[in-house]
């Protein structure tokens, strides 16, 4: 009896671990690099994807504002791209944060199925992204605007778009309305551009105008 409640105790033990791993899949925040949002353009020297990263980056004591950093990098498309940044950054990207995705001007009119399609398709991106036509020279110095309060400018636009929607000055198109709405035989799709605007010695983000895809 005793030999019978020791194999019964051990059993019970075995299932026990296998059922509560613990933190298998524990990563250390200063492993990964949380996405605030992303801006995509057509490099013009070699006419690759050029991927710019807006991250958070948390440093100081608890109490210090985060700031943001950007890093860019080019590739043939988005899936090699984001790939390469983590050995560019030492650090594997987050996405669950991520508010905006950027694209350019020039890229949206040559086509950006490729970038669409990885973006929605990805296991690890977001589909509630705010999105974004750049018709600034490039989309990636949306990011050098001067005009942020809390210095994340992908959380900055984030906020901005509440407010445009409230005020119904602007559409706030995330990108699974962007893939709903193109998938719908005789229906088009708006985006609102967003650009820089000088002021007093300072750019600062606006968002006006709007870019109709059929």
């Amino acid at each position: 009896m005793r030999a019978k409640k020791i194999v019964q105790l051990t059993v019970l033990s075995t299932l026990i671990a296998v059922a509560l791993p613990g933190c298998w899949d524990y990563k250390e925040i200063n492993d990964l690099m949380i996405v605030a949002g992303v801006a995509i353009d057509k490099n013009e020297k070699n006419d690759n994807l050029e991927l710019t990263i807006e991250a958070v980056q948390i440093e100081g004591s608890k109490n210090s504002a985060p700031k943001s950093q950007t890093n860019s990098l080019t590739g043939n498309n988005m899936f090699g791209v984001v790939r390469s940044m983590i050995s560019l950054t030492g650090q594997r990207l987050y996405w669950s944060h991520a508010k905006t995705i950027i694209i350019s001007e020039q890229l949206a009119r040559e086509g950006m199925t490729g970038v669409i399609d990885w973006y929605t398709r990805d296991t690890e991106t977001r589909s509630d992204v705010n999105m974004y036509i750049s018709t600034a020279k490039t989309a990636k110095e949306i990011f050098a605007s001067q005009s942020s309060s809390n210095k994340i400018i992908s959380f900055e636009m984030d906020h901005l778009m509440r407010i445009e929607g409230a005020l119904s000055t602007a559409p706030d198109i995330q990108i699974w309305d962007f893939v709903d709405l193109l998938g719908s035989e005789g229906s088009a799709c708006i985006v609102p551009t967003v650009y820089l605007k000088e002021e007093k010695d300072k750019s600062k983000i606006r968002v006006s105008g709007l870019a109709i895809f059929r």
